[in-house]
């Protein structure tokens, strides 16, 4: 495929698989949180929202509390775990090759600036754009387009790789090329949508 001087990666369900991770987070957060929380009957309209939006959502009453609480578990629990296969591998590859690399999150800082230090992506990244530095998380194209204003990244010359609808907006309101991860059976698929079968891929 193609090669580009810039790529924007989203975190979870792109490079790890966190699905589980993230709902078992929220499951032993609400069993220690003081709060009565409901568990939702569709908990999957939650994953690639902020975890703010998430708990407004599930209306909880004590967001910050509970949100910290949540995170602080789900932080944990992705320090311990492996990235998807040869994802770390391509990254590094792709960066040896001279493109620059970084990360487009709906986490926060607390949860994002940690997993780039993990040792398959260590010194890998060479910005990111988070939860904190946008006026709008994703679908909205900020994130993007704070890649471009902070870190001088051409928009045309870059490929963002995501597996949620959010990703795949923001690409496309950003004007940015875009691909999804088929490595996960979950990611995004549809007509006019390059599917990638690995992460190898990125380098054929």
């Amino acid at each position: 495929m193609k090669r580009y001087k810039y790529y924007a990666f989203d975190w979870d369900g792109t490079l790890m698989d966190t699905r589980s991770m993230y709902y078992e987070a929220f499951l032993q957060a609400r069993a220690e949180s003081a709060e009565e929380i409901p568990i939702p009957d569709n908990f999957g309209y939650l994953f690639g929202e902020p975890c703010d939006v998430a708990c407004k959502l599930l209306g909880v009453k004590d967001p910050i509390t509970f949100r910290d609480l949540w995170l602080g578990i789900f932080l944990k629990k992705c320090l311990a775990a492996v990235p998807y296969p040869g994802t770390g591998e391509t990254l590094a590859a792709l960066k040896a090759g001279g493109a620059r690399l970084y990360l487009v999150s709906s986490r926060n800082r607390f949860t994002a600036y940690p997993m780039m230090e993990t040792p398959a992506f260590k010194d890998l990244f060479s910005g990111s754009a988070v939860f904190e530095d946008l006026s709008a998380p994703k679908p909205a194209p900020d994130a993007l387009y704070y890649l471009r204003d902070t870190y001088g990244v051409i928009l045309e010359e870059t490929l963002m790789v995501g597996d949620s609808s959010q990703d795949f907006l923001c690409a496309r309101s950003a004007g940015v090329s875009f691909a999804s991860p088929g490595w996960n059976p979950e990611a995004i698929r549809g007509e006019g949508i390059q599917v990638l079968p690995t992460p190898q891929a990125l380098l054929q």
